[in-house]
């Protein structure tokens, strides 16, 4: 999603939101992060291109969670492998890389994850992104709501997934 900045000749005296939806076909699993991330790369070119143009990252949402209910009930459940997390059966709009701390962390629950291995594991170590972790779970933690808990800050150490009796991780996307 795209917004723009101030100093538009618009009457308008909010931000315009230019949205744009692209439908990815099922099937391939690494589809849907390379067109998010072509995406992302394209709203920066479009942002440094335009004055006052703000990019946002890319959401990625499958076309039966987009938002609404999932027919699924209860807790946060968490389905990497139809790309989806969603709270008390409501679809959970993540970006990209929210989306991937998350299922990351939630790959290795109770186990203490440093900052440095998640900026090489989903970062590529892109030198020069300081808090760039921080900054994504504290964004991350935001969205999950009463379920910010799930992710712990060890001092020192980095962050740590606790399941819960109310967090459901399917990998192979079954409900349940």
């Amino acid at each position: 999603m795209y917004q723009s900045g101030a100093g538009t000749t618009s009457s308008t005296p909010h931000p315009v939101q230019v949205i744009l939806v692209l439908e990815v076909p099922p099937g391939f699993t690494e589809l849907p992060l390379r067109t998010a991330q072509l995406a992302d790369d394209y709203g920066g070119v479009i942002a440094r291109s335009i004055p006052g143009v703000r990019a946002r990252p890319a959401v990625i949402t499958s076309a039966d969670s987009a938002g609404g209910p999932t027919g699924e009930t209860g807790g946060l459940r968490i389905y990497p492998s139809r790309r989806s997390v969603s709270i008390d059966g409501v679809g959970l709009q993540l970006s990209y890389r929210e989306l991937e701390l998350l299922f990351y962390l939630a790959e290795h629950p109770c186990r203490t994850v440093s900052r440095e291995e998640l900026m090489q594991q989903l970062w590529n170590d892109r030198p020069g992104a300081g808090r760039t972790v921080d900054t994504h779970v504290r964004r991350l933690r935001v969205k999950l709501a009463h379920h910010a808990g799930v992710i712990t800050t060890i001092r020192g150490g980095g962050y740590r997934f606790d399941m819960g009796a109310d967090v459901h991780y399917r990998r192979d996307g079954a409900t349940g």
